[in-house]
């Protein structure tokens, strides 16, 4: 993903617009990638209208709360927000550099804490978390009425593949049996292709997954 800290909601419009302009869905480190900062000023603006910045902006003497007030409204991450006043010009350099460090501090004790003992969780399961069964949800369901495709969903879930069949199978064995996916049968599945996976013979309800 991008160099930031995201919502769920940021990134799915981050993807969006890669999948837009077709570039990398395996963002690079770098913010000042042209198409990073392409990506992030898609979902800003599209997340973040000016016209209800402006409206909803409240504490504007104070970036800390003005930032954590507009991540709460618009559902994106502090960092995100601060970003966003920034381009607005109601907040300085100096300001949003104070944001920043304190979201990376915030990281890395959490990083630290998940090193302790006892506190290992396999990386998909931290990438499910972090994405939420929501936004897994809408890709899954697009990936199932076949309106996007595996590499799409790749992209979506910034994940490799095994990764998106660890995090799909999650999500539909959460769901109650009359909606979760289940193998198709052997009377009506036939052999696997070259370069199929399990998601390729998976049927939930009437349609199948690609």
């Amino acid at each position: 993903m991008a160099p930031m800290p995201h919502s769920p909601t940021f990134t799915l419009f981050h993807e969006v617009a890669h999948l837009i302009n077709r570039t990398s869905g395996l963002c690079a480190l770098d913010e000042t990638v042209n198409e990073e900062a392409t990506a992030n000023n898609f979902a800003a603006n599209f997340l973040m209208p000016e016209t209800t910045v402006r409206i909803n902006l409240k504490h504007s003497d104070d970036p800390f709360a003005a930032s954590e007030h507009l991540a709460r409204h618009f559902k994106v991450s502090n960092l995100a927000a601060a970003v966003r006043l920034r381009r607005l010009d109601v907040i300085d350099n100096e300001d949003l550099d104070a944001i920043r460090t304190a979201s990376e501090e915030t990281w890395a004790q959490k990083r630290e804490a998940m090193k302790l003992p006892g506190s290992f969780v396999p990386a998909w399961r931290l990438r499910y978390r972090d994405l939420s069964p929501t936004y897994i949800g809408v890709v899954a369901r697009a990936l199932k009425d076949r309106r996007i495709d595996l590499v799409d969903t790749t992209y979506l879930l910034n994940a490799r593949l095994p990764m998106v069949e660890q995090i799909l199978g999650e999500y539909y064995r959460t769901l109650p049996m009359s909606t979760a996916c289940r193998p198709r049968s052997s009377s009506t599945t036939s052999a696997p292709t070259a370069g199929s996976s399990d998601l390729d013979t998976a049927e939930c309800g009437t349609s199948v997954v690609l």
